[in-house]
């Protein structure tokens, strides 16, 4: 692997960190206003590899693995998604065609987790899921992982051509 293929690699792994804890967040606030515990998202999340833990009890090894399984999916499509813009800034688009991109890529990763991914292997955690909320926290991800690495090779071009 060459050295800009690791730095775009690496920028996409960061940004997803960074969007998966503003995503995550998002959606804790979500839940509390909609009734549910601050951690019912990590639980739900968490119920997918361990569904023979109750739901919405504040497991704590629900609440482990589904933060384990958040960031580790956010990192690596942070990842993807800066290999895609990556290949798009080669071919000259704009920033905003980026953002764009980003975003919905990330919504139709909401939608096909959501609707197709999720409902076959987990149908009570899906169950738990808020349509609305769960989409717009994938464009809140879209929005942020677009930004950071739109925002960092703006910077890095910069720097270069100083």
């Amino acid at each position: 692997m060459n050295r800009e293929l690791k730095v775009v690699v690496a920028r996409g792994f960061g940004a997803g960190a960074i969007a998966g804890m503003a995503m995550g967040v998002f959606e804790m606030i979500v839940g509390l206003f909609q009734g549910m515990s601050f951690f019912a998202p990590l639980d739900v999340i968490g119920h997918i590899v361990n569904q023979g833990v109750s739901l919405m009890h504040n497991s704590s090894t629900l609440i482990i693995e589904g933060l384990a399984i958040h960031m580790v999916m956010s990192m690596m499509i942070g990842a993807a998604l800066a290999l895609i813009l990556g290949v798009l800034k080669s071919h000259e688009s704009k920033s905003m065609t980026q953002l764009s991109l980003s975003v919905l890529i990330a919504l139709a990763i909401g939608i096909l987790n959501e609707f197709v991914i999720w409902a076959s292997i987990d149908k009570a955690a899906t169950s738990m899921l808020r349509p609305a909320a769960f989409l717009l926290g994938h464009v809140v991800f879209g929005v942020i992982v677009g930004t950071v690495i739109v925002r960092s090779s703006v910077k890095q071009q910069k720097l270069v051509s100083a």
